[in-house]
Formats: C-alpha cells, structure tokens, sequence
C-alpha cells in the first residue's frame, strides 16, 4: 500500500482530533483515556496550537487512497534543562495495522529530526506485550530503556 506522509499541523482541528481519537478507541495500548485528556475540539485545538509553538514539535499524518490513516506527535518537553528531549506518540487505524504505515510515519519523523538540532532524545512508552510495536521501534533504531512490572 502507498502512503504519502504529511505535515497534520494544517489538517482541520476536528479532523485531527476524529482520527486520533478514533486510533485511540481502537486499541487498548495508550497509556491515557483520549476524551480524559482532550475532553472537547477546543481543547484538543488548543493542545496543537501549543505543540506547533515548540521547537522540534512534529505532527504528522499518513494519507492512504481511503484517507487519514495513521499519526505521529513529536512533543519536545517544556522544561528548560530537558528541552532537548521529547515524546513521541503514535497510532494506526486497526485495519490497516501492519502494512507499512507506522513504518513510513516513523521514517518520516526521524528523518525531520536527524535534520533540526532541538530535538536530540526522543522517548517513548510501549506496552511490553506490544511485540509489532516493538519491533518497529528496534528497527528505526530505538533501544529499550527500561521495563516497568
């Protein structure tokens, strides 16, 4: 399947907010509760506004012919000394898991990174039973920091 990978910050807030809520409802391995964390569009709107403000902020998305399928966040952390840091949050729509999307996301993501100099440590959390998660990540070259019981 083809992919193009495009910068979300332009996409519509409600559009943006549909598909990572959507992703988020379909499975089970986000750490937070989509509509505890971004309860209305406003608030939702709110947070990409924020994100976009900061340097090495990453929003991507993954267009296929039948449209919006899959995010990456790159949220660089606010605090002075770890402001070279940042989070990196990401989903694909459940059907169409596994078939490169995630890939091309990441690909894209690091890339945009390797580019810019605020950025330099990207961290993420997986569910240590999420092996295809994992293994993605091993092979864009992220390295298993710790494993919480």
């Amino acid at each position: 399947m083809l992919y193009s990978i495009e910068d979300g910050f332009p996409l519509p807030a409600e559009d943006a907010r549909r598909l990572l809520r959507d992703i988020h409802e379909s499975a089970d391995t986000f750490a937070v509760n989509f509509d505890d964390e971004f309860p209305s569009a406003e608030a939702f709107d709110r947070f990409l506004r924020d994100l976009r403000r900061r340097p090495g902020a990453l929003f991507l998305v993954a267009r296929g012919t039948s449209g919006l399928l899959g995010f990456l966040l790159v949220e660089p952390r606010r605090a002075g000394k770890l402001r070279h840091a940042a989070d990196l949050h990401m989903g694909v729509r459940a059907e169409t898991r596994g078939q490169g999307a995630g890939s091309a996301l990441l690909a894209a993501a690091l890339d945009r990174l390797n580019a810019q100099t605020d950025v330099e440590i990207v961290y993420l959390m997986v569910r240590a039973d999420n092996e295809s998660a994992l293994r993605l990540y091993r092979r864009h070259g992220f390295q298993l920091l710790a494993t919480r019981e």
